[in-house]
């Protein structure tokens, strides 16, 4: 017992209203943990661990049903001692805060051990260096790999300065193979230029785009059905976009898209 703020005394918890307050302050820190990973865009604490699903839920279902294990001894304890019991939410609340608190530390912690790998751009495509202008025209040529149901290739010349990408395509070819097969007829709407890059999404590369809608000064509309078996050229065209801050050296490179009426054709 211990002395309260009014005089009297107030119970301390034993060993039984250790083992409450704790299951208390998980069922706190896991509910918040849920909810806040609707936030951010993380299924961390969504998709827990079975082993621990499993310990939770039984350890909840013996409480509730109170037959068999821990759940007995606890309503056993509660329901034939008749003394005070101690207020449970404070307590319970300060255990939450401190189970968060090292989970948070121990995340970070683990961040600073083991960093997440950097990602890099694919091999052989046409780098962008944001530290510096390119002083001249750097070449590009996209070609599709071997053995694909589309094949393009695309040449030209780009350079850098002052946060834009500018270029020339100079010839472009399209050819859909016998074995395109689509759900439906589609239509080649739109040939655009832009930047690709990867940029840190709550500590996680992902992979941006500049410009994701074609705009007279990065693209060129187009007008052919895209069937099995055809051939297109694609007419000369200039291109220029601004690149956005947080594209990085090294991490960002010219690419293009092919826009249909259902999507668009990545091309690099």
């Amino acid at each position: 017992m211990t002395e309260s703020a009014t005089g009297g005394r107030r119970p301390s918890p034993d060993l039984i209203d250790v083992f409450i307050i704790l299951l208390l302050a998980t069922a706190l820190v896991i509910f918040v943990m849920t909810v806040a990973t609707q936030f951010v865009n993380s299924s961390a604490f969504i998709t827990l661990p079975a082993f621990l699903n499993n310990a939770y839920s039984a350890i909840w279902t013996s409480l509730a049903s109170g037959s068999a294990g821990i759940g007995l001894v606890v309503v056993k304890t509660l329901m034939f001692r008749k003394v005070e019991r101690p207020n449970y939410m404070p307590l319970a609340l300060l255990t939450a805060a401190g189970i968060m608190a090292a989970v948070l530390l121990i995340a970070v912690t683990s961040r600073w051990l083991n960093p997440a790998p950097t990602r890099k751009p694919p091999s052989g495509v046409a780098l962008i260096d944001t530290s510096t202008s390119s002083g001249g025209p750097i070449r590009f040529e996209f070609a599709s790999l071997p053995g694909s149901q589309i094949n393009y290739r695309l040449e030209g010349t780009y350079s850098y300065g002052n946060d834009q990408v500018s270029g020339e395509m100079n010839e472009g070819t399209i050819f859909f193979s016998q074995q395109w097969s689509p759900a439906f007829t589609e239509s080649a709407t739109r040939l655009t230029f832009r930047g690709c890059y990867y940029h840190p999404v709550y500590g996680i590369d992902q992979m941006e785009f500049t410009q994701i809608i074609g705009k007279a000064s990065n693209s060129i509309p187009l007008d052919f059905k895209m069937e099995p078996g055809k051939s297109f050229s694609l007419p000369p065209m200039k291109f220029s976009f601004r690149l956005p801050p947080e594209a990085e050296k090294g991490r960002t490179w010219l690419c293009a898209a092919i826009e249909n009426t259902v999507g668009f054709i990545p091309v690099q």
